[in-house]
């Protein structure tokens, strides 16, 4: 059975008015949705051959696996916490279940 693991963090300020809403929001949904997908990883052109003002040409990939994974967020409305940590099933993401 394939694992999804990963390490990635984004930091974000907020004022007291801002968390104040995050928390009754928080409060409100428990579990929220956070989306996945995996993009493949696009050939390397070029190399030490390769003149410095070629063009690239940037090429929009589909995602080859698009999933949602929905993260109970209620462990941050304890006081001191900063983070959160968990396994979530990644389901199949269905644009109509999500709307």
């Amino acid at each position: 059975r394939p694992r999804i693991s990963w390490n990635s963090e984004r930091r974000c300020r907020l004022d007291v008015d801002a968390c104040a809403t995050f928390q009754s929001l928080i409060a409100k949904s428990r579990v929220w949705p956070v989306e996945v997908f995996r993009l493949p990883t696009p050939p390397t052109t070029g190399g030490p051959g390769t003149q410095a003002g070629g063009s690239k040409q940037k090429e929009e990939s589909l995602p080859s696996y698009h999933g949602i994974a929905y993260v109970n967020l209620t462990p941050l409305l304890y006081p001191g916490a900063t983070r959160l940590r968990g396994a979530y099933p990644v389901q199949p993401y269905i644009e109509s279940e999500a709307s």
